[in-house]
């Protein structure tokens, strides 16, 4: 696995390629109530790839990440689907 700190000008430029044109980041939202005392609220992100890797961008630094089970199987797909994509460009 790879990480960044910062996001680098070449992961933006792959997440300017997902569907999904967004803002990422916070969106001060609270669907479904503060999961816990430190719940920051809601957080838009993107799934894309660079240079064969699946990459998921936050827009921010974050610790942890809940979400409903419906939502993580979206995510799970969204993943799988990448990574195919990602395999099939090797």
């Amino acid at each position: 696995m790879h990480h960044e700190k910062d996001v680098s000008q070449e992961i933006m430029a792959a997440m300017m390629k997902v569907e999904m044109q967004q803002a990422l980041g916070p969106t001060g939202q609270f669907p479904g109530g503060k999961l816990t005392t430190n719940d920051e609220g809601e957080i838009a992100f993107a799934v894309g790839i660079l240079k064969g890797k699946v990459i998921v961008n936050f827009g921010t630094p974050i610790a942890s990440l809940g979400m409903s089970p419906k939502e993580a199987r979206q995510l799970a797909m969204s993943l799988l689907q990448n990574a195919n994509v990602a395999a099939k460009s090797l």
